[in-house]
C-alpha cells in the first residue's frame, strides 16, 4: 500500500511514476490511475484507511464480477444451479482471492477479469470485444494477459483459417496498451521500458523450484547478478520450449462443436498459465489469481477430478502467503508480536517456503498432465441438452 501511495502522489504532483528512485510503478499505466485516485482521497481527508478502501474497492468489485461471471457461465453450459453456485463460491470465498485483494491490495483480480471476459468473447466469435478486453488486461498487468495472446491467435486461426482475422485481433489487442503508453514512450522511453521489464530482472523467488535453486547458489557465493542472468535465460528458454510443445499438443484437439471450442479455449488458457508457473523464475503468490477462475470453470463444466489438485494449489498458496507476510498484514491496526518477527525469514521459515514452492510446482505438473487427457465421454451429453434447451 505504501508503494501505491507513492505512485499516486507522484502522478498527482506531475512526476513520472516510472522515474522514482524507489517504490516506482513497474506495471502499465492503467493501475497508476487508480493509485492517483486513491491518493487524492487521502489528500482530501488525510485518512489513510479511506485511501486504502478507495484503492481496494475496485479490486474487490472485480472479484465479485468474476464470481458472478463464473456462476452464469457454468449455468449456461450445464443447466445446473447447484454447480453454478458452487463455482461462484469457490472463487468468491477462496482464501487466496480474499487475502490478495482485500488484505494485500494487489490488483491481479482486475486483469484477470478482463482476461476472463476476453476468453468468453472469443468463444462467442466476438473478436473485437475479445481483443479490446485482452488489451485492457495488458494495460493493467502487462505480461500476464500478453501470455494468452499467442494462444488466442492460434485458436482464431484454427477456427477461421484466415490470417486476416489473426492480424485484426492483434491490432485490437495492441490498441489499448499502445495508446496508454504513448505519453511515457515520448517523454522517457528508456525508463518506461526498463521498469515494465523489471519483473524479469528479479531474483528467483516464491512459489517455484527456482527459489530453492537460488538459495543454493547464494549459499555457494554465486553473485546476485549471475543468478538473475542465469535464471532469466534458462526460465525464458524453458517457457518458450514448453509453449511450443503445448502448441504441438493442442493442434490435434477437436473443434467441431461448441463443446469442443469452449473446452479448447479453457484447457489451452489454463495450460499456458501453468506453463508460466512451471518455468518462470519468479511466481509471486498473487499470480495464482490468474488461473483460479479458469480452473473453476473447467472443473465445474468438464472435469471434477481436477478439484483436489485445485484445492492443493489454493492451500499451498495460502500457506506461502502466511509464511511470507502473515501477521504483517495487520500492522496498521496491531503491533507485530515478537515471536512472529523472530520466526519470519528464519531458517525453519525459509525451509518451509522452499518446500511449499517445490510442492506447488509438483501439483502444477499434475494439473498439466491431467489437462492433456481427452474430455469425459458424458460431457457431450450435457452440451447436447443445453443446445436443445436453448433452441426451445
Amino acid at each position: 500500500m505504501n508503494v501505491w501511495q507513492t505512485v499516486g502522489s507522484a502522478i498527482l504532483s506531475g512526476q513520472n511514476p516510472y522515474a522514482l528512485t524507489s517504490n516506482g510503478l513497474i506495471y502499465p499505466p492503467l493501475w497508476g490511475a487508480f493509485c492517483a485516485a486513491s491518493y487524492l482521497s487521502y489528500t482530501l481527508t488525510t485518512n489513510p484507511f479511506l485511501s486504502y478502501f478507495t484503492l481496494k474497492l475496485p479490486i474487490v468489485i472485480a472479484d465479485i464480477l468474476i464470481s458472478l461471471i463464473i456462476k452464469k457461465t457454468v449455468y449456461n453450459h450445464t443447466l445446473d444451479v447447484t454447480k453454478a453456485r458452487a463455482a461462484m463460491l469457490l472463487y468468491l470465498f477462496n482464501p487466496v482471492t480474499i487475502i490478495v485483494s482485500s488484505l494485500w491490495g494487489m490488483f491481479d483480480a482486475i486483469p484477470t477479469l478482463f482476461a476472463l471476459l476476453s476468453l468468453l468473447y472469443l468463444s462467442q466469435g466476438q473478436y473485437l470485444k475479445s481483443g479490446l478486453t485482452l488489451g485492457a488486461g495488458i494495460g493493467f498487468k502487462g505480461f500476464f494477459p500478453a501470455l494468452l495472446l499467442p494462444f488466442f491467435l492460434f485458436y482464431i486461426w484454427k477456427n477461421e483459417k484466415r490470417v486476416s482475422d489473426c492480424l485484426s485481433f492483434s491490432i485490437y489487442t495492441a490498441l489499448v496498451p499502445i495508446v496508454i503508453s504513448i505519453p511515457f514512450l515520448i517523454t522517457d522511453s528508456n525508463t518506461y521500458i526498463s521498469m515494465i521489464l523489471f519483473p524479469i530482472k528479479r531474483l528467483p523467488q516464491h512459489l517455484t523450484y527456482w527459489f530453492s535453486i537460488s538459495e543454493l547458489l547464494k549459499a555457494n557465493a554465486i553473485s546476485t547478478a549471475t543468478i538473475i542472468s542465469l535464471s532469466s535465460v534458462v526460465s525464458l528458454s524453458l517457457f518458450l520450449a514448453l509453449y511450443l510443445f503445448l502448441a504441438k499438443e493442442i493442434s490435434v484437439w477437436p473443434m467441431k462443436s461448441d463443446q469442443d471450442k469452449m473446452s479448447f479455449i479453457l484447457k489451452g488458457t489454463i495450460l499456458v498459465i501453468i506453463t508460466f508457473y512451471l518455468t518462470s523464475s519468479t511466481v509471486n503468490e498473487q499470480y495464482f489469481i490468474w488461473a483460479i477462475p479458469f480452473l473453476i470453470l473447467y472443473i465445474e463444466i468438464y472435469n471434477q477430478s481436477l478439484k483436489f489438485p485445485f484445492y492443493c494449489l489454493c492451500i499451498l498458496d495460502t500457506f506461502f502467503l502466511f509464511l511470507n507476510v502473515g501477521l504483517s498484514f495487520f500492522t496498521p491496526i496491531a503491533d507485530i508480536p515478537f515471536w512472529w518477527t523472530s520466526f519470519q525469514y528464519s531458517a525453519p521459515s525459509m525451509a518451509l517456503m522452499i518446500l511449499t514452492g517445490i510442492l506447488f510446482s509438483v501439483v502444477c505438473i499434475i494439473v498439466f498432465l491431467k489437462l492433456r487427457k481427452p474430455l469425459a465421454p458424458n460431457s457431450s451429453i450435457v452440451f447436447d441438452r443445453v443446445r436443445k434447451r436453448s433452441k426451445l
